[in-house]
């Protein structure tokens, strides 16, 4: 049972039907009331201190085909973006509210699991104290990254939630974006993880493990709402939202930015290509021509980070958004039923 029941804002009687369907069908996350919790108090401390603030979405959704999940359909994303954007903008002064698939890769922390997937890579051992500790080899690495990693901890200026299936992602969605609502132009949202399509309602999966069979397995999946309709036109109406566009083929991926843009009415696109995503994106907004931003040949060779000049021109646009607020007020008030 949601803790905000009484809360008009998550009635799901004034949403959409295949919406108000897709969170009745899905199981409720098991810590969400704690979660709930941080986001609504870091939302308000957002608002206390008038601070920028963005929501990261990162990583990949998961899709259990069991109730007592063995096998799940996953959506691959490491979270790499997400997470190096999530540092560019703490260095910057905004608070971060940093919504990432679990296991998948996290500010700071990104750089040594980048490095070696074993921790134990950056350990010594002392056998005269029968203790581990960090080799000199990566003494300083470690510090640096744990000392900017724990100060925006401590300093309340990141918070971090994580999801595995596609049902919690969308309620820790619709709590995020309808929490720091409030902050109203202060607030981006970069909605950056790699939702899954599909998903199989409650009612319709094996409580247990599926058995193999040797005439194989047929899988009926319901599709799953696309939110960033209501996120821009209900939940976080006056936020400045990003979505992403990933594509294989270069020829259709301006036309499919500038579909998004058309559908969801919000403030940018941001395109890539599968094959060369860390390398290159392109920028659609509702106003302006299509703006690439590209690695140099030494910057790819250098492996730099995308990520920083990402941050850099979105910084800028949200500068832009924030020092010119619409001079009338928009009716915000949506036909609920409408299909997304």
């Amino acid at each position: 049972m949601e803790n905000h029941i009484n809360d008009k804002r998550y009635s799901l009687e004034d949403l959409p039907e295949n919406v108000a369907k897709f969170y009745r069908s899905v199981p409720f996350p098991h810590d969400y009331a704690t979660n709930f919790k941080s986001i609504k108090e870091f939302a308000r401390q957002c608002q206390l201190s008038h601070s920028k603030t963005i929501l990261i979405t990162s990583g990949g959704t998961i899709v259990p085909i069991e109730k007592n999940m063995v096998r799940y359909l996953d959506n691959f994303s490491g979270g790499g973006r997400g997470a190096a954007t999530a540092e560019y903008f703490l260095e910057h002064g905004y608070h971060v509210l940093f919504l990432y698939r679990k296991n998948s890769l996290q500010p700071f922390i990104r750089h040594l699991m980048l490095h070696d997937t074993n921790f134990f890579t950056f350990l010594s051992y002392n056998p005269e104290q029968h203790l581990a500790y960090v080799s000199d080899t990566y003494k300083e690495q470690v510090s640096n990254l744990f000392m900017k990693w724990k100060s925006y901890i401590d300093s309340g200026r990141l918070l971090r939630v994580h999801f595995e299936t596609v049902g919690e992602y969308l309620y820790y969605l619709r709590a995020s974006t309808i929490e720091l609502s409030t902050l109203k132009r202060n607030m981006i949202i970069f909605a950056a993880a790699a939702v899954s399509d599909f998903y199989i309602p409650l009612d319709q999966m094996s409580e247990h493990k599926i058995q193999s069979k040797n005439e194989g397995l047929t899988i009926n999946l319901d599709p799953v709402p696309k939110l960033l309709k209501l996120v821009v036109s209900e939940w976080a109406p006056d936020a400045y939202t990003v979505s992403f566009k990933l594509e294989t083929d270069i020829n259709i991926l301006d036309a499919k930015c500038q579909t998004s843009l058309n559908s969801y009415h919000h403030q940018l696109v941001i395109g890539n290509l599968l094959s060369d995503y860390k390398n290159w994106v392109v920028f659609h907004t509702p106003s302006k021509p299509a703006m690439y931003i590209r690695k140099t040949e030494q910057q790819i060779k250098d492996h730099v980070d995308i990520e920083p000049m990402i941050g850099e021109r979105l910084k800028d646009l949200h500068r832009i958004y924030c020092d010119h607020p619409p001079h009338t007020t928009t009716n915000h008030n949506h036909n609920h039923h409408q299909q997304n």
